[in-house]
């Protein structure tokens, strides 16, 4: 199985959620013009909906359900709610199961910073608080969660952004963007090139970039031609030096290449440290992968590798665990490179909130950090923990 194969296998359930809660499981059947012609949006829409036979709940962190399995489809806890959906409408629960807000939207999502985006049954997007009150519209082609005080929305294929209380606080203007990351920093695209931008819209960096990195940290990496740079947020310049390939920056270190050779650059003081790969990239907590002899090494912030073992993939680290495939099964690294749980397992997720999702021959169920299990039969499928509470499919 290719390594790109892998990571789509991996990534399928979020972009599975992603897609059900869009479409809130359909199911279609021929209706006729003279029918179609009499029902409004909302009877048009349960003509077409069949609940799921095998409802959804939620388990507590000892894998006992705490709330009933009675939903159709599920988001995650946020701000003390969870979205769900109950014979075919949205509404939210609190973590004991009673309703915080009753089931009566087309479409649900996670809480953001007081307000949550919901979908009306006339088609549109609105924004309530955890009262149900109605704080604004949002007429756009695409709306997404208030995230650092902005939406970023999309009309006429042109990207802008809302305040919270749905006003345009940047027009839209752009061929497209990014969220604003807690620095109050956004990528945006304008005549084909990327630039970066302040929650007011001015501009950080001008849009004559090829390619901009990742603005998750205070280091980003830039591509102009076929030149790579990084600039620092925090002091708002770009570092001296122009590179092949830069790797995400991770903390105040970088992996880059220099005529065909990687190094790790310490972006401060600019001292290399050699290292011996094809490719690099960061995996956080200051440890990278190289590439070399067809397998991922792991290594320090130094170059020195932390393991003589190699790897067909090595993920980031989310909790001090890193997912790992050796030959065709997935086990856990630890910052040490140790192999703390072995590779054993058929499919793998990476740890969120100290539990991560594994799938062998008995189903799909959870390993802690310290690789103890979490299995009880009937669970046809679990999602992550989320407020100490996750997702859980049980058979009927």
């Amino acid at each position: 199985m290719s390594r790109h194969l892998i990571g789509i296998m991996k990534n399928l359930t979020s972009l599975w959620l992603f897609c059900i809660v869009l479409l809130t499981g359909w199911h279609c059947r021929p209706v006729n013009e003279e029918e179609a012609d009499t029902l409004n949006d909302e009877e048009a829409y349960f003509e077409d909906y069949l609940p799921v036979e095998e409802k959804w709940g939620f388990l507590d962190e000892t894998g006992q359900v705490v709330i009933p399995a009675q939903f159709d489809q599920i988001g995650s806890f946020a701000e003390n709610l969870c979205p769900v959906n109950f014979a075919g409408k949205w509404g939210y629960i609190r973590h004991n199961g009673e309703w915080a807000i009753p089931p009566e939207y087309k479409g649900g999502w996670m809480f953001h910073e007081g307000l949550a985006r919901v979908w009306n049954f006339d088609g549109k997007f609105v924004f309530i608080d955890s009262l149900n009150n109605l704080v604004f519209t949002a007429e756009y082609d695409e709306v997404n969660d208030l995230v650092h005080q902005r939406i970023r929305v999309v009309t006429k294929g042109v990207t802008g952004f809302l305040n919270r209380k749905g006003k345009e606080a940047i027009p839209p203007e752009f061929q497209g963007g990014s969220d604003f990351n807690r620095s109050g920093i956004a990528k945006v695209k304008s005549e084909n090139k990327y630039g970066l931008i302040d929650t007011l819209g001015v501009w950080i960096l001008p849009a004559e970039f090829d390619w901009i990195g990742s603005i998750d940290g205070n280091y980003i990496a830039l591509r102009q031609s076929r030149s790579y740079s990084i600039f620092n947020s925090e002091l708002n310049q770009i570092l001296p030096g122009n590179f092949d390939q830069v790797a995400e920056p991770l903390a105040k270190v970088s992996a880059v290449q220099i005529a065909g050779n990687w190094a790790l650059m310490d972006l401060e003081s600019g001292k290399k440290a050699p290292v011996e790969g094809t490719l690099v990239q960061g995996l956080g907590h200051q440890r990278w992968s190289v590439f070399r002899d067809q397998k991922w090494y792991l290594m320090d912030s130094t170059g020195q590798l932390l393991t003589d073992i190699g790897f067909r993939q090595i993920n980031r680290y989310q909790d001090d665990r890193a997912c790992c495939l050796q030959d065709e099964l997935w086990g856990y690294l630890d910052t040490d490179g140790h192999l703390v749980i072995p590779p054993t397992y058929g499919l793998a997720w990476d740890f969120v909130n100290g539990f991560a999702r594994v799938a062998d021959n008995k189903g799909i169920y959870f390993v802690r950090s310290d690789g103890s299990e979490l299995f009880l039969p009937g669970w046809v499928d679990v999602r992550d923990f989320f407020e100490s509470r996750c997702p859980v499919q049980m058979h009927k």
